[in-house]
């Protein structure tokens, strides 16, 4: 059974959204040293496998009936490691994510303020094919960065 974008889109929202954004679903790693999550609904399965610390890089995929379809890559780092600590980076990836998967979307432009914090997420393209960038900053100070990138691959 093929799948359509919408389906893809809806359930990428949702995996993101009780993965990572919600700290939940952890997995087996698939690679040593790794922190990976599964999502899977009907034919589709997500995973997130996420190596972690002052810097990070990761991959997230989808497959459906067990083709691998959809990926996105990326890696940030801490730049200011005396203005934000991992734990409150942590929070504030969470908290906006989980804010912009309300809104049912994980792409566009989105800027939140949490606790002194400004998160910025800035891209370009669709989910076929995208780039862009995570922000934070304290005080109009740069604090981290993540790339990110991906798209349809079937």
């Amino acid at each position: 059974m093929p799948f359509d974008l919408e389906s893809l889109e809806a359930f990428l929202i949702r995996a993101k959204a009780l993965t990572y954004a919600s700290d939940g679903h952890l997995a087996a790693p698939s690679r040593k040293g790794a922190i990976d999550r599964i999502f899977q609904q009907g034919s589709f399965v997500y995973r997130d496998s996420l190596f972690d610390g002052q810097m990070a890089i990761g991959q997230e995929m989808v497959w459906f009936e067990d083709l691998p379809i959809w990926g996105e890559n990326y890696y940030g780092q801490i730049h200011r490691p005396d203005l934000i600590s991992t734990e409150m980076l942590d929070q504030i990836l969470r908290r906006s994510m989980e804010h912009m998967y309300h809104e049912l979307r994980f792409l566009g432009a989105y800027r939140q303020e949490y606790e002194g914090y400004v998160y910025l997420d800035t891209n370009t393209g669709d989910m076929n094919q995208f780039q862009g960038l995570q922000e934070i900053t304290k005080n109009g100070k740069q604090v981290f960065t993540m790339y990110y990138h991906g798209g349809s691959i079937a």
